[in-house]
């Protein structure tokens, strides 16, 4: 009898260390993925672009085409007209996903009004409000008149064409409607002016 239970102990043993060794190494996995990648060299601003462009050893973007087929599409303006991608064939378009509660977004709109101003006759911002109704894209236009194309899309029609995955992202088409670029987050002078540097706006 008291073999018996010795015996059963020791089973008993065995299975809790090997329980706790699954435990162990299942939680060492998990941690795993949280874990920073040691040896980074990626500096605040080129983490930014996060999607379409590598970054180089040196933190500087290494821009590489995407060369797909910008979706068409046909969204209103703030006055209720209609207006659609493609009439803008020919020229570089820069369709930029932002929403009025979105403090990077917000900060972007003086840089690109600069820049739309400055190679008007090949280069257009087209900003699509990402989700909110006119009353509050009107009344934030109200307060900061930008001479911006604004767009409305409020059920994220084109964003999900676009698979925008957050707020604010560029999509940069070159004027033969292909896209190029997809850059996810704050632009800022030194980004934009290489990116329309590799489409020869300069």
């Amino acid at each position: 009898m008291k073999k018996r239970n010795r015996v059963l102990d020791i089973i008993i043993i065995i299975f809790i260390i090997g329980m706790s060794l699954l435990v162990f190494f299942e939680f060492e996995t998990i941690l795993g993925h949280f874990r920073p990648v040691s040896g980074s060299s990626l500096d605040e601003t080129s983490t930014k672009i996060v999607r379409e462009v590598a970054i180089t050893p040196t933190g500087t973007p290494d821009i590489t085409k995407t060369q797909k087929a910008a979706p068409d599409f046909q969204l209103k303006t703030l006055d209720g007209t209609s207006q659609v991608l493609s009439d803008f064939l020919g020229k570089t378009v820069m369709i930029n996903f932002w929403a009025t509660w979105c403090p990077p977004c917000r900060a972007e709109l003086p840089l690109f009004e600069r820049f739309a101003d400055r190679y008007s006759e090949d280069f257009v911002i087209l900003a699509i409000n990402s989700g909110e109704e006119l009353s509050d894209v009107q009344a934030f236009v109200d307060m900061y008149p930008y001479d911006l194309i604004f767009l409305l899309d409020p059920s994220n029609s084109a964003g999900t064409s676009y698979q925008v995955r957050g707020l604010p992202t560029s999509v940069f088409i070159d004027p033969e409607g292909f896209i190029q670029y997809i850059h996810i987050g704050q632009l800022d002078e030194q980004l934009l002016t290489l990116y329309l540097e590799e489409l020869g706006i300069s």
